[in-house]
């Protein structure tokens, strides 16, 4: 995979996750170059689409050269992008986790699950929120083991990682490898700043998350289910 002129990928290498409150774009090489949080008119948390130095992206790829395909679970927006090196094959699974769709508002929790599929898979994870279009540099702290918390202004993020990570100028890092039959779980989840240090917050868990991908797939399956059966026979109207 290599870049587009100036680091910027085409738009149309660019797949959608939503909750239908928050937005995302994922590229082909499994980095998120545009997000808003808690809402879609929400200032970015992810931004660089629009400023590939400073906008601020979420990546988690292999670290040596690999080719990718990608598809959506039936019916639903769960992305699978399947990422293939001479020494494996791993899949990335990455959604907007979908909760009660009674309730006014849903969590913003962005969700990221890596399964070793064959062999042995290096990755790179480089998650660097960049706040209020690029603006600000948040503070990211560890809060236990495995969440981390990113302020500033008047966003924050709880970050969950099932590997521990490193605290680099306003980034987290990590290098990290996934076997066949392995899988590791990621996310971010969009909290007040006034209320990270709640000590009642809930925290993530991998059991948590795998159980946030069925109810997601669940839920847009029964929704996708109500489309009259022209349209589900057409993937671009189904998006």
């Amino acid at each position: 995979m290599s870049a587009a002129k100036d680091d910027y990928q085409p738009i149309g290498d660019y797949a959608l996750l939503s909750d239908c409150h928050s937005i995302a774009l994922v590229s082909r090489g499994g980095s998120v170059d545009w997000c808003c949080m808690e809402r879609i008119d929400s200032d970015s948390t992810f931004g660089r689409l629009l400023d590939s130095r400073r906008g601020g992206f979420w990546s988690l790829a292999p670290g040596a050269a690999y080719t990718s395909t990608r598809e959506y679970a039936d019916g639903t927006l769960v992305l699978t992008t399947e990422f293939r090196c001479s020494s494996g094959v791993a899949r990335l699974h990455d959604f907007f986790a979908v909760f009660d769709p009674d309730e006014k508002q849903s969590p913003a929790l962005l969700v990221r699950i890596v399964e070793g599929v064959s062999g042995e898979v290096a990755l790179r994870f480089d998650c660097t929120p960049r706040f209020d279009y690029g603006a600000l540099v948040p503070r990211i702290l560890p809060r236990d083991e495995r969440h981390y918390t990113a302020w500033g202004s008047n966003q924050g993020l709880l970050l969950y990682a099932e590997v521990p990570l490193q605290i680099r100028s306003g980034a987290l890092t990590a290098d990290v490898k996934v076997l066949a039959g392995e899988r590791l779980h990621f996310s971010a989840r969009f909290v007040p700043p006034e209320l990270l240090d709640n000590p009642e917050l809930q925290q993530e868990s991998s059991d948590y998350l795998d159980r946030c991908l069925a109810d997601s797939v669940r839920h847009w399956r029964e929704w996708s289910g109500h489309l009259h059966a022209e349209y589900r026979d057409e993937p671009q109207l189904l998006r």
